[in-house]
């Protein structure tokens, strides 16, 4: 599914919707982390303990973080 970027302030904003949302465990007001790896954005709910990705970068190849992937 395409969405399209969006100027929000001096950010880009995207519209995730419902259904991802859903899926990826996300609502209004939940604050997440986010990354850029390569052509990809990445984001990261939850505590670093629980997210091996984020607690030994790059060991993780299968990306087996909770997290949305976006990108080509």
């Amino acid at each position: 599914m395409q969405v399209q970027v969006a100027r929000w302030g001096n950010s880009l904003g995207l519209r995730i919707p419902k259904d991802i949302a859903l899926r990826a465990g996300l609502r209004e007001g939940v604050r997440v982390d986010v990354e850029a790896e390569g052509d990809r954005i990445i984001y990261f709910s939850g505590s670093p303990a629980l997210c091996p990705r984020r607690s030994f970068k790059g060991n993780d190849p299968g990306g087996n973080a909770p997290g949305l992937r976006l990108g080509t």
